[in-house]
Order: C-alpha cells, then sequence, then structure tokens
C-alpha cells in the first residue's frame, strides 16, 4: 500500500509543479482587472472624486480631465452591483473623498453580471478584489486562474510566454486609455445593441440593485460624503427606440432615491450638444466625446 502511495505521488508531484508554475506565471501576468486594482490601490487613497459604472462611463469618463484627484473604478459590463461593492471596499481607504459620481443607464436595474452571458468577468471581482458573487456561492475559479482562462487559453498563455493581457488599457487613474474614433453605421444603427439589452434585463434584479444603490448612498451619507447619479449620452438611434416602460423603471427609482437621499441627478441622455463623431457606437462615446463629456461634468458636476 505504502508503495502504491509513493508511485502515486511521484506521478502527481510533477503535475502539481507544472499547475503550480502556471497559478504563478498567471498571477504575474497583467489584466485588465489586475491592473484596476493596483492603480486604485496606489491612488484612490488621496482621491476626492471617485467615478464608477459599466463601459459606458469607463469609455466615456475621463477621470484626469475632471481634476480635483479623481479616480474611475468603471470598468466594462460592471453592473450595479460591483460597482457598489468596489466603491464600499475602498471607502474605508479614502481620506478626502467628497464626491462619488454614479453613472445609471437605461438597462441598469434590470441587470446583474452574475447572471448574464459575461458571468465569466464575476471571477475576477473574487480573485483580485476579494468581492463575492452576487449570490454568495464560490466557484472553482475564484480561487484558480488555470480554472477561470481555461487549459486552451492556459496553453496559449504559455506558448507566448505568458505575455501580458494588451486587450485592455487603463489609464493611470482608471477609465479607458485606447483611443477610439466613431464608426458612424455603428452610431446609427442600434438594433443589435438594443435587442442585446433587453434580452439581458431581469425585472427581478430591479429591486435588488436599487438596495445595493441604496446601501452605497447610506454609507456615504454616513459620512458626509456627497453623491450624484449621471446618465451618460446616448444617440438618437438608442434612446429614440428604448423601451418607455424600462426608462420609466429606471427614471422611477432614480426619483426615489434623489428624494430620500438628497441626490442630484445629471441626465445627459439625449443632450444635444453631443453628434455622431461624438459616438463610437449607438450608445458609447468616442474618444472625442469622452473629452467633451468629461468637460462638461468638470464644469457641472464637479465644480
Amino acid at each position: 500500500m505504502a508503495r502504491l502511495l509513493l508511485k502515486a505521488l511521484v506521478f502527481a508531484l510533477p503535475i502539481v509543479t507544472l499547475f503550480g508554475v502556471a497559478e504563478h506565471k498567471l498571477e504575474s501576468m497583467p489584466t485588465g482587472y489586475s491592473t484596476l486594482r493596483g492603480r486604485a490601490d496606489q491612488h484612490i487613497g488621496p482621491a476626492r472624486v471617485i467615478v464608477t459604472g459599466s463601459s459606458h462611463a469607463y469609455y466615456g469618463i475621463k477621470p484626469q480631465i475632471l481634476g480635483s484627484q479623481t479616480f474611475s473604478l468603471a470598468y466594462i459590463s460592471q453592473d450595479i452591483y460591483y460597482d457598489t461593492r468596489l466603491v464600499l471596499k475602498y471607502l474605508s481607504e479614502t481620506r478626502d473623498l467628497s464626491l462619488v459620481i454614479v453613472p445609471i443607464s437605461y438597462i441598469s436595474f434590470g441587470n446583474s453580471l452574475d447572471d448574464s452571458i459575461e458571468a465569466w468577468r464575476t471571477p475576477y471581482y473574487y480573485h483580485f478584489f476579494r468581492i463575492p458573487h452576487q449570490s454568495g456561492w464560490p466557484q472553482v475559479e475564484d480561487y484558480s486562474l488555470i480554472a477561470l482562462y481555461g487549459i486552451p487559453q492556459v496553453r496559449a498563455f504559455a506558448w507566448n510566454g505568458f505575455a501580458p493581457d494588451t486587450s485592455t488599457h487603463l489609464g493611470e487613474f482608471g477609465g479607458s486609455a485606447d483611443i477610439f474614433i466613431s464608426r458612424p453605421d455603428a452610431v446609427r444603427d442600434a438594433g443589435a445593441t438594443l435587442a442585446r439589452h433587453r434580452a439581458a434585463y431581469r425585472p427581478v434584479h430591479v429591486e435588488q440593485n436599487d438596495g445595493y444603490l441604496r446601501q452605497l448612498f447610506s454609507a456615504l451619507q454616513s459620512r458626509g460624503i456627497a453623491a450624484v447619479i449621471t446618465t451618460t449620452p446616448c444617440f438618437r438611434s438608442y434612446s429614440d427606440h428604448m423601451e418607455p416602460d424600462l426608462y420609466a423603471i429606471m427614471q422611477n427609482h432614480i426619483r426615489r432615491l434623489l428624494d430620500d437621499y438628497g441626490l442630484e441627478y445629471f441626465n445627459y441622455l439625449t443632450d444635444a450638444r453631443f453628434t455622431i463623431e461624438d459616438f463610437m457606437d449607438s450608445d458609447h462615446l468616442s474618444t472625442q466625446g469622452a473629452i467633451k463629456f468629461s468637460e462638461i461634468l468638470k464644469a457641472e458636476v464637479v465644480r
């Protein structure tokens, strides 16, 4: 029996070692999420303004333009749950925080990252920020990057020498550092985008997300930190074809939050100052539009 166990150990040891080396290499390979954590750990302490939100804010708000030591926690496909958990996670580390800007989009209240086709993103929040899944149930991918990426992808990383992920570029103070120009065809055609957003909308998440926002606003209020809600601009091909009932749900919940917490709301959804050149697609600002929008936020919100 002892000899059998010894043979099993001899057989397993190289495999375990290989997996251990792979985990170490993957851990040291920068990703968008690990970079966001690193930037936040470095800059969020002295931040006076924090921006959160999904890709609409990630691409559309330039924290360096807002000034006042602004840091953006926004990221691609990020929902209200992870928005609020990130701010709450870092709240105790801030020293001079005076304002949190919370972008809310047309489908934000009915959206859950854990309950979407991009749920593969959620283990990154636990692995790099120790934020549990919305359900509270852990996953193997939370603890193993090999499980998170999958064997085929890990094999590809190894083949390339575990080179850094260059698909997403974050700015020094968060937000996208990539340059995006207007794509008129994508701006004028919002059909596929609206259909995808509608398919991801789940009424069951509306009250949950309202509750997460209330947790955040209560925590900020207790510390005397101001918060504002904003909605980023969309092109008319998108805004003209939103479902009125879903937009009404969004506006009703925002209105109640404003009343209950004394917040201000800056709705730029159909702002006429933005033209087709300011959008890279129907609901995301181009770099030109992001600069314009950030300057507007600086003048009308931050100041």
